[in-house]
């Protein structure tokens, strides 16, 4: 039992949160693991074998859409990598359903980045560009048509009086 002349312990410093792997293997290593396990809860869905709400199955392919961006940037081919274009073809039979729109293009675009550093077959490759290419034009203007100012204004006065 402590007395009040005996000094109050000392608290202990709050522990540093664990910190992610620094090493550029470990990191690939942890990176494959999780595309693989990602991709797994994806083909299930798709597949019907496992429904997952909305909400995570969205989540589940930004995450996909991640894993892939990781494995481009640090010049990595994953093992999974000849699984991908299935997988996005699947997704993409969902393009005119308004919650996976987003999550779609941004998966998209991380496949058309490992279509550059030949991640896939050339079939896979040209559909991916085409699937892009589609795409696109439900997020901006087509690559090959500019936005005339008048067409532009047009537009805007049109919306504006609602």
């Amino acid at each position: 039992m402590a007395n009040a002349a005996s000094p109050a312990p000392h608290p202990t410093p709050p522990q540093p949160p664990p910190q992610a792997p620094t090493d550029p293997k470990r990191a690939l290593t942890v990176n494959a693991l999780r595309l693989k396990a990602i991709g797994e809860r994806l083909r299930d869905h798709l597949s019907g074998m496992s429904i997952l709400p909305v909400g995570e199955f969205v989540h589940l392919t930004y995450a996909f859409a991640r894993g892939i961006d990781f494995a481009v940037s640090a010049g990595d081919i994953p093992v999974l990598a000849n699984e991908i274009p299935a997988i996005l073809r699947k997704i993409y039979e969902l393009r005119k359903e308004t919650f996976i729109q987003s999550s779609l293009m941004v998966l998209v675009i991380s496949c058309k980045n490992a279509c550059s550093k030949k991640w896939f077959q050339p079939t896979d490759s040209s559909d991916i560009l085409r699937i892009a290419n589609e795409l696109s034009g439900n997020f901006c203007t087509s690559s090959g048509q500019a936005a005339s100012d008048s067409a532009v204004l047009e537009i805007i006065s049109q919306i504006m009086p609602r």
